[in-house]
């Protein structure tokens, strides 16, 4: 929600930078589990990546500042009648983004349920490296 409205002609950027944060974490954390359980046990590995946590977002909440306000933000006006409450509903291009998107849903998790299923019947049997894989390939 606050990223989005710093950079209104970078949105793009703000986002991709965003997905790549989400993506490195989804594949440093089960490395960093994988690592430290043998060395140091389930609880402390448990307590490193709890700390690893809290210190990101201690970070991240003594940066966060508020968005510049933007001039052209009109607040929308409520609709009045339970008509026009609904009348997005029966738009034409509601319903194909509406499709599209249920689409693309279905083919993405469906590879990314697979993926690990097909890994392990190839011969991966590590079950982090799974989680590894699964995350690399958001």
């Amino acid at each position: 929600m606050c990223l989005g409205r710093w950079g209104y002609n970078r949105s793009g950027a703000i986002l991709g930078i965003t997905a790549a944060g989400t993506s490195v974490g989804g594949v440093m954390f089960p490395l960093m589990i994988q690592q430290l359980i043998p060395r140091i046990g389930f609880a402390w590995t448990m307590r490193a990546v709890t700390l690893v946590i809290l210190v990101l977002s201690a970070v991240s909440f003594v940066a966060l500042r508020d968005p510049p306000p933007n001039p052209n933000f009109r607040r929308p006006q409520p609709p009045k009648d339970i008509k026009d409450r609904f009348s997005a509903l029966t738009q034409r291009k509601f319903i194909l983004t509406f499709i599209g998107v249920s689409f693309f849903i279905s083919g993405y998790f469906l590879v990314l349920i697979f993926v690990t299923t097909v890994a392990r019947l190839r011969g991966w049997m590590d079950p982090v490296d799974a989680i590894v894989c699964l995350n690399g390939a958001r």
